[in-house]
């Protein structure tokens, strides 16, 4: 069988989608070498070296000036050529797009919908954005012969949004970089302590700083907690919520208690998760929610929302608190840290639950997946 890729995410992108990408063809190469792997890609920013030393796995980039000066255009409404002319079996759009014409050819066409935030939340995107997501995932999606959610509860929101059977979409997980199953050093972790300052036990989280990340519930339950020494760091890119955050820390005097760190490299994420006492993602929607994951594989008790697709993300391997009741989210805090037999029970369920979300297990979902819509000819 030859697959090929939209590869954008790849060569382009460090963590999210880029790891998502990453995760699965990498899975699916290493488990199927005798099929052969096409990634098409505008460009390659990053990863040049990816699964370099696979015979089976072959770049492809825009051909002609046209096409390479215009590559965003190249990759939808250009690519289809390219398909026909290099015999590709089965094309799949790893990141919520189809290139234009697929649909005409015999190529069978697979797309991930990652989630519908522009949907849930318009007012958080700039009208034209809005206007091109809405176009390019109805045709994504209408267009597609299979389509794939990365959550139970992304699948019913496509089949809330949009008319198709739902015999169309399949359900396959996601996983998180393998850097999350590689224990950091005492020397590693001691190390990191002193370049940022980690001087106290501290509860973790990982997000965006906007506000359906939720994390201005986490400050205000903070401050109502007995966890007087226990300090918050959170980790993630300023947003439209950080002023508020901000404003919050300085009225009540937690400069001291609570980090705010950004732009951080990747490399130490795996050590923040493994020196933190408790996790805490109270986001109000996500598609999936893979910082759950990351702090799951870092054997890292969770307190997590229980909207969206977080409460499949996190299983019984974490306590789900209603993300908009402060008395919950309060009381879930000081079980995380001081409930030791809660804290042992929620780590005795990291180990099963976790194992739905394998990139071989993956891969052979993904596999199977192909190879019955390649079967339907």
């Amino acid at each position: 069988m030859k697959i090929g890729f939209d590869a954008k995410r790849i060569f382009n992108n460090k963590t999210g989608l880029g790891n998502y990408s990453r995760s699965l063809v990498q899975g699916l190469v290493e488990q199927f070498p005798k099929d052969s792997y096409h990634l098409f890609t505008p460009k390659i920013k990053m990863y040049g070296a990816f699964l370099e030393g696979f015979p089976q796995v072959f770049q492809h980039f825009p051909k002609g000036a046209f096409a390479q000066k215009l590559s965003s255009y190249w990759r939808s409404n250009l690519l289809t050529q390219d398909l026909v002319q290099t015999e590709i079996d089965l094309y799949h759009g790893l990141s919520n797009e189809l290139p234009i014409g697929i649909e005409n050819t015999k190529i069978k066409s697979v797309v991930t919908i990652h989630d519908l935030i522009f949907l849930h939340y318009p007012k958080q995107y700039p009208l034209l954005d809005r206007y091109f997501y809405k176009k390019k995932f109805a045709s994504a999606i209408n267009r597609a012969d299979l389509v794939i959610a990365t959550s139970e509860n992304t699948k019913c929101d496509i089949l809330h949004f949009y008319s198709i059977s739902e015999d169309k979409v399949k359900v396959i997980y996601q996983n998180c970089d393998a850097i999350f199953y590689e224990k950091a050093s005492e020397q590693c972790l001691k190390s990191l302590k002193r370049k940022y300052g980690l001087n106290r036990d501290f509860i973790l989280s990982v997000g965006t700083l906007e506000a359906r990340k939720n994390h201005i519930q986490l400050l205000k339950a903070f401050v109502k907690s007995d966890l007087h020494d226990t300090d918050l760091l959170l980790i993630g890119k300023q947003a439209d919520a950080y002023p508020e955050l901000i404003k919050f820390v300085e009225k009540h005097s937690l400069q001291d208690r609570v980090r705010f760190l950004h732009d951080l490299p990747f490399s130490d994420f795996p050590a923040f998760y493994q020196m933190a006492v408790g996790f805490v993602y109270l986001s109000i929607y996500e598609g999936f929610g893979i910082p759950i994951l990351e702090a799951l594989r870092s054997n890292l008790p969770v307190l997590c929302s229980n909207k969206s697709s977080l409460p499949e993300v996190a299983g019984k391997a974490a306590i789900l608190v209603d993300p908009t009741n402060l008395v919950e989210i309060t009381n879930g805090l000081n079980q995380l840290v001081y409930n030791t037999a809660l804290r042992n029970q929620l780590k005795l369920e990291i180990e099963p639950h976790v194992q739905k979300f394998e990139t071989q297990l993956l891969a052979q979902q993904q596999m199977e997946l192909y190879q019955s819509l390649l079967n339907t000819l």
